[in-house]
């Protein structure tokens, strides 16, 4: 079970009120300019990143700082890339990854 934790977003705009995560209700308070659609939503993941372990966070925290990096390859160039990548493993060029070497075990 997730690790109940409470968060004072006061710093937030919109979000003054202490908010509860794991699932509990937040009852929060609509953005600056009367939405609730984003703001909540980037609570919502917040609250539940931070009802997990330390250990637990890290690979989250780490894919969100890696998403911040500048990709200045344009969407062809990605499309290419995965294209080539698919034939490569669809030829049997590249062999690929057994589920435990990118996991760290087997189901």
């Amino acid at each position: 079970m997730a690790q109940m934790v409470s968060s004072n977003i006061s710093g937030v705009p919109g979000h003054n009120a202490p908010r509860t995560a794991g699932g509990v209700s937040c009852g929060a308070a609509p953005a600056q300019d009367g939405s609730a659609g984003a703001s909540l939503t980037n609570l919502t993941v917040a609250e539940e990143a931070l009802s997990l372990s330390p250990e637990d966070r890290t690979a989250p925290a780490r894919l969100l700082i890696q998403s911040l990096e500048t990709d200045t390859r344009t969407g062809e160039e990605i499309k290419a890339e995965l294209n080539s990548r698919l034939e490569e493993l669809l030829s049997k060029k590249d062999a690929g990854l057994a589920f435990h070497e990118v996991f760290g075990s087997a189901l």
